[in-house]
């Protein structure tokens, strides 16, 4: 499967599971917006996969932090995974996007390792940049959910895995990311 194939079945999940996460709440859109300071046409977009939306990490945050959820929960697709609830407080959004950008950045080195990767390997893998990764590990700079879908399929796991900070470890067998 293509990066773009797999870009589109991602994003239809991510956008349903929005706009699932945002009834399970009761929360209208424009409530969402108010929580969250992203405009309602952003919010539309963003449950709608036609759109073709490719949301930053801030925006990524924003969302979760509206609605008072864990980043994995926004990646929680599959029914099996119980949705984490966020109990950690921050003084605001900025703050918590800093967080969250130190913790993605270490779960994707923690993935690395385990899954005997090298930075620059992880790279090619995932066809991006070098220096750009480096950043985004990092938490230099926001990553798009187009680049996030390329480490979690270089890195062979799912997106929740990539935001479920404490979570387990994949399998490594059949775990083909050689170059």
């Amino acid at each position: 499967m293509s990066a773009e194939q797999k870009y589109k079945l991602e994003i239809k999940l991510f956008c349903t599971q929005i706009r699932n996460l945002r009834k399970e709440f009761g929360i209208t859109q424009n409530q969402l917006k108010a929580l969250t300071g992203i405009t309602q046409s952003q919010i539309s977009l963003l449950e709608k996969a036609e759109s073709n939306p490719n949301p930053g990490f801030e925006t990524l945050v924003k969302l979760a932090s509206g609605l008072k959820v864990s980043m994995a929960a926004l990646f929680a697709y599959n029914p099996k995974n119980i949705v984490p609830t966020f109990r950690k407080k921050y003084p605001s959004i900025e703050k918590r996007t800093i967080a969250e950008k130190k913790y993605f950045g270490k779960r994707v080195e923690e993935l690395c390792s385990h899954r005997k990767l090298k930075q620059d390997e992880l790279a090619i893998l995932a066809r991006i940049d070098a220096a750009d990764l480096s950043r985004y590990i990092n938490g230099e700079t926001n990553i798009e959910f187009f680049s996030i879908i390329k480490i979690a399929e270089a890195l062979e796991v799912r997106m929740f895995d990539l935001f479920d900070y404490k979570g387990p470890l994949p399998d490594n067998k059949g775990f083909s990311g050689k170059l």
